[in-house]
């Protein structure tokens, strides 16, 4: 079923975190360049630089909404609070969370934008490789209803500092209390080569965080604690209609 919507009314937010990854960075830009126009007047980009070295200086080829969020705090791993953020910011009802080295086809992104979704409901994607090869379900690649998302309480952000397993709860937490939809013709590209390097992913402290995480949610005794532990402004906001970026503006410290 297609949506009759304003056709320049923005529909969907496009989120990543980043951190210290610019080949894989452009590459998205670049991406989203070539997205036909009536789509990326219906899209916001928002990227969140989990305290990268430097800043991002990367500017997108074409118009876009883009909004560069900053983390001032490097925080090791921090990849729960860089996706609460990025909720946070949004302003459309529906958001589509990934990672930086997961590429969304202008086919899918067109599916995406078109299909009628359900609140109630979260959607993920089918992967292949750049060669073709099917390479399962990446549960870091997911779109969201806004509300929804916070319903289920956010990101857990007691697993930033250490590697891993902050998806898994935060399916965990999905399955629960929605349902789940897999895509079975629509995909993303998964490009390996792009992952951030020289990470460490040493994941032990995690996975004991989450065994208990796990009996908790078990026991119905789960809480989720309160988000957004660090700094953050925003860097630079681009406009579709606007020539000029704007810069610095807003930040925690104003919030």
């Amino acid at each position: 079923m297609m949506n009759n919507r304003s056709e320049n009314r923005i529909l969907l937010t496009i989120a990543f975190p980043y951190y210290n990854n610019e080949p894989a960075l452009e590459r998205q830009m670049t991406l989203w360049s070539s997205y036909p126009e009536p789509m990326r007047r219906k899209i916001r980009f928002i990227i969140i630089d989990d305290g990268s070295r430097d800043c991002i200086k990367l500017a997108p080829a074409a118009p876009m909404n883009l909004c560069i969020a900053r983390i001032t705090k490097d925080i090791r791993w921090n990849q729960p609070g860089a996706r609460n953020l990025a909720m946070a910011l949004a302003d459309t009802e529906w958001m589509y969370l990934s990672d930086l080295d997961h590429f969304l086809p202008v086919e899918s992104c067109q599916r995406l934008l078109d299909i009628e979704k359900q609140p109630d409901i979260v959607y993920y994607f089918r992967e292949r490789s750049e060669s073709g090869e099917e390479t399962g379900v990446h549960i870091s690649c997911f779109c969201i209803n806004k509300f929804t998302f916070w319903n289920l309480g956010g990101y857990d952000e007691d697993f930033c500092g250490h590697y891993g397993w902050d998806d898994f709860i935060f399916y965990d937490l999905v399955k629960k209390h929605c349902k789940v939809h897999t895509f079975d013709d629509l995909y993303l590209t998964d490009v390996d080569t792009l992952k951030t390097p020289n990470m460490r992913r040493k994941h032990r402290r995690n996975k004991r965080l989450i065994r208990k995480k796990r009996a908790l949610l078990q026991q119905g005794k789960y809480r989720t604690k309160p988000v957004l532990r660090f700094p953050w402004i925003i860097q630079t906001q681009y406009f579709f209609d606007e020539q000029q970026p704007i810069r610095g503006f807003f930040g925690s410290d104003q919030v």
